[in-house]
């Protein structure tokens, strides 16, 4: 399984801590979310409720408690060596399919970002390499939006079409196709609409040199990895805001004065007191200098 992630880790340039990023989140996407400590919990609960099963069906059918043990533990080896080998070669073909994704969510994301002449450039060469699709009275119509492409985008073309005198008509999308668009195209009776959208293009021969590398999708989950790690400090830090802690200390008070007309005055000094810790914590961390601001 490692030997999977390192393959799917970009190249032998990165770093170890960028290979470990890289295998942490093909592992992350193939356990569906679980943490490494969900994962842990369920892999010896499985064994454990293994190792119980396998006994009790040995000690009934073994007359020896040794023997019924040693079988025991032998079964349970050996299902978890196959266990472990299927799931090699599930988690190896997922990082291919996962990869795969990445390529062509970037390909897609790429299209629409790129200058227009570079996706005119891809459109020809498209063109060239089918040739035999655009013979004839056709006009090629270009949509380089990330949103799919929507009725009024069929619209306009198939206007277009018409008013050239066009009876076949080409939308090449830089993203998908909406289901809307599709039957307003079906319902045009002179006028053949045909949709080259986003995954044509990236399966095409001529748009490869335009696809992401391996390089280029593991830059991408790096990033991704850093904003979620950013995303993380601040849903941690929110709390603790500057501006939160004048709220804790008048909380603080507030349950302070309380505390002298309950039955129960202790707890709410105690509370009390976790406010203040809470509004020193909060100004200490709204206050503290950054480390950009160090290394300034």
């Amino acid at each position: 399984m490692n030997k999977s992630a390192n393959k799917s880790s970009g190249g032998p340039n990165m770093t170890s801590k960028e290979k470990k990023v890289i295998g942490a989140y093909y592992k992350r996407r193939f356990y569906n979310g679980r943490t490494v400590f969900a994962r842990a919990v369920d892999y010896i609960a499985l064994r454990v409720i293994l190792l119980i099963a396998c006994y009790l069906w040995f000690a009934v059918n073994v007359q020896s408690l040794a023997m019924a043990a040693v079988l025991t533990i032998a079964s349970v080896t050996a299902i978890s060596i196959f266990a472990e080998l299927v799931k090699s070669i599930r988690f190896e073909k997922f990082c291919l399919r996962e990869k795969e994704r990445l390529r062509r969510k970037l390909f897609t994301e790429s299209l629409a970002l790129m200058p227009k002449a570079e996706f005119l450039c891809i459109v020809r060469e498209y063109i060239k390499a089918n040739a035999a699709e655009f013979a004839g009275e056709s006009l090629v119509y270009t949509a380089q939006t990330i949103a799919p492409v929507d009725e009024e985008t069929v619209l306009s073309a198939c206007r277009t079409a018409a008013k050239k005198g066009r009876v076949s008509l080409f939308i090449f999308s830089a993203s998908s196709v909406s289901r809307e668009a599709r039957a307003l195209a079906a319902r045009y009776e002179n006028i053949n609409v045909a949709f080259i959208p986003s995954d044509i293009l990236c399966a095409s021969a001529s748009s490869q040199k335009a696809m992401p590398s391996d390089a280029d999708i593991a830059a991408y989950i790096i990033k991704q990895n850093e904003q979620r790690i950013t995303r993380r400090k601040k849903a941690f830090s929110e709390p603790f805001g500057a501006a939160r802690s004048a709220r804790y200390i008048l909380v603080a008070a507030a349950l302070f004065t309380l505390s002298f007309f309950v039955k129960y005055t202790l707890y709410y000094r105690v509370l009390a007191g976790a406010c203040i810790s809470l509004a020193a914590l909060s100004f200490y961390i709204g206050h503290a200098p950054s480390a950009a601001s160090k290394n300034a």
